[in-house]
């Protein structure tokens, strides 16, 4: 696979930790705790530059390289996923449905579950047919944040309460 490079970085969320091989970022994960791996290269660093960015509301797309593993229906999901807009949701229907058939909702949320690149493939995006929040592997106080913060942003303040920003 060759050498990996890491940064970590305190946010509003917790701790983030970036991983990078020598030209794509391959993971944007919630460790819980740091380690002694840190080993940054610069597109680590560009990659914590640009999420600070996004944190303090000045970023709304990232222009990070990025290499998402997984199967080609995973894959698929995740283009979908950067294509839903800043300070937007949509449902594992309408995901499903733009990749042919409603009947792929259970695979997509099983695809969201398995994206390694939190925020810059933004999972956090797809909510349930009903508005609920659910699924999401940085817990749904994280998803709930990250909602309500992309919508504080493009001042889209409607529907706000939807979004529990509470911490566990």
């Amino acid at each position: 696979m060759g050498k990996l490079f890491v940064s970590y970085m305190d946010t509003p969320v917790g701790l983030i930790k970036v991983i990078a091989d020598p030209e794509n970022v391959v993971s944007v994960i919630y460790p819980g705790r740091r380690s002694d791996d840190e080993d940054p290269n610069e597109l680590t660093k560009n990659c914590v530059s640009q999420l600070q960015e996004y944190f303090a509301g000045s970023r709304k797309v990232f222009d990070i390289p990025i290499r998402a593993k997984g199967s080609e229906f995973q894959v698929r999901v995740w283009e979908e996923l950067m294509a839903v807009p800043f300070g937007t949701c949509t449902t594992y229907v309408d995901l499903a449905r733009k990749l042919g058939d409603t009947k792929f909702t259970r695979a997509v949320g099983l695809a969201n579950a398995r994206n390694r690149i939190n925020i810059l493939v933004p999972c956090h995006r797809v909510i349930s047919r009903d508005g609920r929040l659910t699924g999401y592997s940085g817990g749904l106080w994280r998803k709930g944040w990250l909602l309500k913060h992309e919508r504080m942003v493009a001042g889209l303040t409607h529907q706000l309460d939807l979004f529990d920003d509470s911490s566990p």
